[in-house]
């Protein structure tokens, strides 16, 4: 699937980003039939709109699609060079924007009651010190939403 519609290059980074609403749009129809939605991955830069700077991911919370980023996760993105460890912070960003953007498609917003995994940011500082967990308000809905037993989940 070849998403490449609309693209700027970032004022900021001086680097092309892709349109986030380009890959959701085309990426609803290959959301499997018996999938509860589908979340994109890719290594072009994002932006959701014009007064945005950039996203590391995006999520249509009724159209079950999600798209994330690992652009800036890789210090070349800055001009850097890489860390002997930075596939596994890579790894660990990845993972946090992931689970982030997949707990969106699931109709969870924002949370702004605890440390938690559904906590908004603005960079990936910002992001990592922030639990992976969901929060008891964020659990509690998707525990309503999904229905699942959250005694069994701690065992």
């Amino acid at each position: 699937m070849c998403i490449r519609d609309r693209n700027r290059i970032n004022p900021s980074s001086g680097k092309k980003q892709f349109h986030t609403l380009d890959f959701l749009e085309k990426a609803k129809p290959f959301v499997p039939s018996d999938g509860y939605a589908m979340l994109s991955l890719t290594t072009d830069d994002l932006y959701p709109g014009d007064q945005w700077n950039q996203v590391f991911g995006w999520a249509l919370y009724t159209a079950r699609v999600g798209v994330f980023s690992v652009a800036r996760h890789y210090a070349s993105f800055y001009g850097q060079k890489p860390d002997e460890d930075e596939e596994d912070w890579v790894i660990y960003k990845t993972v946090r924007v992931m689970t982030h953007e997949t707990t969106h498609m699931f109709s969870l917003p924002h949370c702004i009651f605890y440390s938690c995994g559904m906590n908004g940011f603005n960079s990936i500082e910002e992001a990592l010190p922030r639990s992976l967990e969901l929060c008891p308000v964020c659990l509690r809905k998707l525990q309503s939403l999904l229905k699942f037993d959250n005694l069994k989940r701690y065992e």
